[in-house]
């Protein structure tokens, strides 16, 4: 059983690659060295994508699409947005200002986990 539902894996690694590949030569003519960054990012989105809805059929799993969408994909466009439009003479600034906003958002978004964790820390120090 194991060895038939390992058959999705090469299928979407082949595409995957395919697609880098294609995108790798066009994005590489064009934007140098970025388009090999821009087509290697494709590819993995792409990767994931597919392994998502192939894994669908697998397995049947859910996840809180806030702690491992939103919340990355909000922190990817924020850094490359700020990188994009970010003005030399406050590079320091707004990168302090991205930290400060990721953290608290990281820490608003996983507060039940912080406290879960805090909590545990908390009653094993006391057994100890």
């Amino acid at each position: 059983m194991f060895f038939k539902k390992t058959k999705v894996l090469p299928k979407v690694f082949f595409i995957s690659s395919v697609i880098q590949i294609i995108s790798t030569i066009y994005l590489i003519k064009y934007f140098n060295i970025y388009g090999a960054i821009w087509a290697f990012l494709l590819a993995k989105v792409v990767q994931i994508i597919f392994l998502y809805f192939e894994s669908r059929k697998i397995f049947n799993y859910s996840f809180n699409t806030t702690k491992q969408i939103v919340l990355p994909v909000f922190y990817i466009i924020m850094v490359v947005v700020s990188e994009i439009f970010m003005n030399e003479s406050y590079r320091f600034i707004i990168q302090i200002a991205q930290l400060i906003i990721i953290n608290i958002l990281v820490f608003w978004v996983y507060r039940k986990e912080i406290k879960m964790l805090r909590s545990s820390l908390i009653q094993k120090l006391k057994i100890k």
